[in-house]
């Protein structure tokens, strides 16, 4: 359950970022190297490193939490 709500953000997050960073690629000023404005391999890259981070923040808290007692945690509480 909670990997799918992770993933449905991820996933509009990832949209909107690759479309956010075509459009300001676009409008950069001079830069040194001066690099293409939509590098497809440089977005795809970061798009699975954020996947690969989102999918490990969003599955071990959750399965470390499932390994409580429930009635041990109460108890702390």
């Amino acid at each position: 359950m909670v990997l799918g709500e992770a993933s449905t953000m991820l996933v509009i997050g990832l949209a909107v970022g690759a479309r956010a960073g075509a459009g300001l690629g676009q409008n950069r000023g001079r830069d040194a190297l001066r690099p293409q404005p939509y590098d497809p391999l440089t977005i795809s890259l970061s798009a699975v490193a954020l996947t690969a981070v989102a999918i490990l923040a969003s599955y071990l808290p959750p399965r470390r939490a499932a390994r409580l007692d429930p009635m041990a945690a109460l108890r702390d509480e």
